[in-house]
Formats: C-alpha cells, structure tokens, sequence
C-alpha cells in the first residue's frame, strides 16, 4: 500500500510538472527577400492575371463574369443575380447600393467555366458620377477547362475609390491565389488620371506603389510591386491593360510585366524570359 501511495505521488507530481511547462512550437521563419529568376518566372503568370482581374473589375466591377463570357460568345448573363439598390442615376456604371451574387456554371464539348462569388458596389454619391464609389469582392472563384487545360483563381478584395478636387486615387486590398499553387497579397494606395474628367472611371491610368506578399512552392516572401502608367479603357475590348508595366522587386532584383491589349512580355533584370 505504502509503495502504491508513493507510486500516486510521484504519477501526480509528474503530471503537475508536465502541465506547468511552457508549451513550444516552432517559430515561422521571416520572409525571403530574394527574388531569384526562377521564382520570378514562375510567378509570373499569376502577377498578370491578378493586375487584369484587378484592373477590369475596377470598371466593371458588376460584369466581371461578361468579360469571361463574351470571349465564349455568350452575350448573356443570367447566372448573375443583383440584389439592393440597383439604380444609377448619374449614369457613371456603378450602382448606388447594391451587391451582384455570382453562380455561374457552363459547359459544352469545347470547355467548362464556372464563376461564383459575390460583389458589393457602392456608389459614393449617385447625384454626381465622378464622386468615386466602393467595391468588394468576396470569394470570386473562376475555373475555365478548354482544350485539356485549366485556369482557375480566387479573388478577394475591396476597393476605395474618391475624387478630391482634381484628384482622383484611393486605396485597394487585393489577394489573389492562382491555380492553388501562388498566393499573393498587396495594399496600397495609387494615383489614377482619368481619360475623360466628365467620365473618369470609363478608362484611364493607374499608379501605384505598395508592399507584395507573396507564397509559391510552401515559401513565403515579401517583396515590393510597382505599377507605372497602367491604362485600361473598357471599350477598349482588351483582354488586358492596354500598355503600361508592373514589376515585383526585392531592391536589387526584379521581374517586370509589360502590358499590351491582348497580350503580356515578361523579364528579369531587364532580360525577356519565357512563362
């Protein structure tokens, strides 16, 4: 009996010691900062993709899904319902308080494409279309398989956009994962000049210069984007910015996207490479 009481005892103070000690885990290592050729042409595809997605949903925040269905010859839209307040009195594009719900599923012998989400539009004053307006996007999910490939990325962000005087600018949140396999981030806030000051958000330039979070092959990094003269215009029918660039930088090293219309070149230190 005597041993089996010091047997409790010594169980017991083993378990009062176990409990008081401090749990440990492993401390998450900081960021790289090096920005290496082939990480800066792997990322590549997704940092063009996440500028045109940023930069058409800006225009046209609530047919995000026409840009993806008038390529497939689908003029239609029904999959998009938009519910609140849907007028647009000053006729600027975008509605005075409403949010577009995005369930969209399409599928022939040549592709499928699926699109959900959500998108809030929130115009700042509906008397006055240059007044700026309010976007967010929330889980915007897009999947297209054709011709035995797929692309897929899921979107989330939001936008603030105002109109000071004679300047226009605001700020964006935007994280962007491509194909489950790149993750990026980034927050700042920009310049933007309009191409027409009585229709300033039918097309014009944007600039800005922020911080990029980025994580590819389980590694994370952080480095800087820098976009210079970025112009879009949605009549334009472009399936990107019209011109301008947009490099991702670590301070000595850097990967450069240069825009044309329909199509994107990409460097490293000023030398093309391949994506």
């Amino acid at each position: 009996m005597r041993n089996f009481i010091k047997l409790v005892l010594i169980i017991f103070s083993l378990l009062i010691i176990t409990s008081c000690k401090k749990k440990t885990t492993q401390p998450t290592p900081p960021p790289q900062q090096n920005l290496d050729r082939q990480t800066a042409q792997a990322i590549a595809p997704s940092v063009a993709t996440g500028i045109q997605i940023m930069v058409l949903g800006m225009f046209d925040p609530e047919g995000t899904s026409p840009i993806a269905f008038g390529k497939l010859g689908i003029k239609q839209s029904p999959c998009v319902k938009v519910a609140g307040d849907t007028s647009d009195f000053d006729q600027d594009g975008y509605l005075k308080n409403a949010t577009a719900t995005f369930d969209c599923h399409y599928q022939d012998p040549t592709y499928s494409f699926s699109l959900t989400g959500t998108a809030e539009i929130r115009d700042k004053d509906d008397n006055d279309p240059t007044s700026g307006f309010y976007l967010k996007f929330t889980d915007i999910v897009y999947t297209l398989t054709t011709q035995g490939q797929t692309t897929s990325w899921k979107l989330n962000a939001t936008y603030d956009i105002n109109h000071t005087g004679d300047q226009w600018g605001g700020h964006i949140d935007f994280s962007f994962n491509y194909m489950d396999n790149i993750i990026w981030s980034t927050s700042f806030d920009f310049s933007y000049i309009p191409d027409d000051q009585n229709k300033p958000w039918e097309g014009g330039t944007i600039n800005f210069n922020g911080n990029y979070s980025v994580k590819y092959g389980g590694v994370n990094y952080s480095f800087q984007i820098i976009a210079q003269n970025v112009h879009y215009n949605e009549t334009s029918g472009c399936e990107y910015p019209d011109s301008g660039t947009v490099k991702i930088t670590d301070g000595t090293n850097y990967l450069e996207v240069t825009f044309n219309c329909d199509s994107y070149t990409v460097s490293y230190n000023g030398t093309p490479v391949s994506y």
